[in-house]
């Protein structure tokens, strides 16, 4: 008996294809089950990354539009989820890759605003905001000309705000000779979180007050 047992395997391979050999022979089914639940049907415009829960549908974690008409929310990787209230006007735009949010004017869309997460201190102020005077082709500021920028309450914290005027890049990447730019820096424990709304000067100038405000309702 002990020397027979290594030939188990073999002669149950064996078996299995004499079985499976019988090439002439054929099958019929006649057992039919109906499905017991309905498949919920895919929204149209779903990729494959978003049925499968790769990734948050229009970019990662970007917002829906359409549950709340003028309330949304972010929900970061390893972080709480952030909600904002849109001033009057203002709509959710199509997300992109890597933002918390993208907003706007109805009324006009060179105009557009987004949320922006970085890990930690993200750089810091100074080098956040003259960052962006790069962009505006502005000097930079000076550590004592940044305190005495105004400030907001944003998440528990004093946010700076920085407000200028000068020449950038449209959405397309023509340029703008006169543009106006909206920031907004919020340093935290944790992290960093940006807001930067651009456009021409004529789609901007009545934008400030509405800035500042989705500023301030941001919230976790």
């Amino acid at each position: 008996m002990r020397r027979a047992a290594p030939l188990l395997p073999l002669l149950l391979a064996l078996g299995l294809l004499a079985s499976c050999g019988g090439g002439d022979k054929s099958y019929e089914f006649t057992d039919i089950r109906e499905r017991t639940r309905a498949v919920p049907a895919v929204p149209s415009g779903m990729s494959s990354a978003e049925r499968f829960g790769i990734r948050g549908p229009r970019g990662i974690g970007g917002h829906l539009a359409g549950s709340q008409a003028d309330v949304g929310s972010h929900e970061a990787e390893s972080s709480p989820p952030f909600k904002w209230a849109l001033p009057t006007g203002w709509a959710h735009r199509k997300g992109r890759q890597g933002r918390v949010v993208t907003v706007g004017p109805t009324d006009s869309t060179a105009a557009e605003c987004y949320l922006y997460k970085l890990h930690g201190d993200g750089g810091g102020l100074a080098l956040n905001i003259n960052r962006w005077r790069g962009q505006m082709h502005q000097s930079e500021l000076t550590e004592d000309e940044i305190a005495k920028l105004e400030r907001i309450d944003v998440l528990g914290t004093k946010a700076v705000l920085v407000k200028m005027e000068g020449g950038s890049r449209g959405q397309s990447g023509e340029a703008v000779a006169s543009a106006l730019f909206y920031g907004m820096v919020c340093l935290t424990d944790s992290f960093l979180l940006t807001a930067k709304m651009t456009g021409p000067a004529t789609s901007m100038a009545g934008e400030w007050d509405n800035f500042v405000a989705f500023c301030r309702s941001v919230r976790q």
